[in-house]
């Protein structure tokens, strides 16, 4: 049988953890541990700046290597997959640290500290990935970019710089065409010309074409992971992951 005490005791906690909740989950004006609701909002003042430059200054050619860092430095909220959405740009850097090989965060890019990396073999890793801008906000990666000779810095907002990569853009490691069209699993060629042709896209098991045709993956200096390569491709082609 529970003693008095304890029962006492266990009512008192239960009608405080439920006063807590109720207060947590309120838009009332008082002390929260968290947001008050509603816990959505909008774009921060950091978030639409971003958006608007990337929208009048950048084009679909090429992509966007972007830093972000654990910590939520963009109004207070991790923005890669929100700006890629928004600006239909392909973003490269991951949508959240540790993710990938070809990330960038608090000045690590491409697995290691961007300072390790001399310049002639930085601009390799910004033409296999075709990078055609980069944001940053390390004191590291600003510094180790400024000094680089094929970037220069075309705006910035507070800590937050952006540079523009000077060099020619394509998807096409091998032969060449266009990108038309991206999606989720899917990605659109057309005007493709080449014996075999290798895109700046990773390969995955299971991947198909329309029309068919041989897909194989290729390995490259400076990335794990295999790219894409058409043999004798189609001038026009879907590939898919379904």
């Amino acid at each position: 049988m529970m003693a008095k005490g304890s029962a006492v005791f266990l009512i008192a906690s239960s009608v405080f953890l439920l006063s807590e909740l109720k207060n947590e989950v309120s838009s009332a004006d008082t002390p929260h541990y968290g947001r008050p609701s509603p816990e959505v909002r909008g774009p921060g003042v950091i978030t639409l700046w971003l958006t608007d430059w990337i929208n009048k200054n950048t084009t679909d050619e090429a992509r966007v290597l972007f830093e972000t860092s654990p910590g939520r430095i963009y109004d207070d909220a991790h923005v890669p997959g929100y700006l890629a959405m928004t600006t239909h740009r392909e973003f490269i850097g991951g949508p959240y640290v540790f993710m990938h090989h070809a990330d960038f965060w608090d000045g690590k890019v491409f697995g290691k500290p961007i300072s390790e990396f001399s310049i002639d073999a930085f601009s390799d890793q910004l033409r296999l990935y075709n990078i055609g801008w980069v944001v940053a906000q390390s004191t590291a990666a600003v510094a180790y970019l400024n000094q680089h000779h094929s970037l220069g810095l075309v705006a910035q907002h507070g800590q937050f710089k952006i540079f523009k990569v000077h060099q020619a853009h394509s998807y096409f490691l091998e032969g060449s065409g266009k990108v038309i069209q991206r999606r989720l699993n899917r990605i659109d060629l057309d005007d493709v010309e080449g014996d075999a042709v290798t895109l700046k896209y990773h390969y995955a098991e299971g991947m198909v074409s329309n029309p068919p045709a041989d897909l194989q993956p290729v390995m490259l200096p400076g990335d794990p992971e295999p790219f894409i390569r058409i043999l004798v491709p189609p001038r026009r082609i879907s590939i898919t992951l379904p």
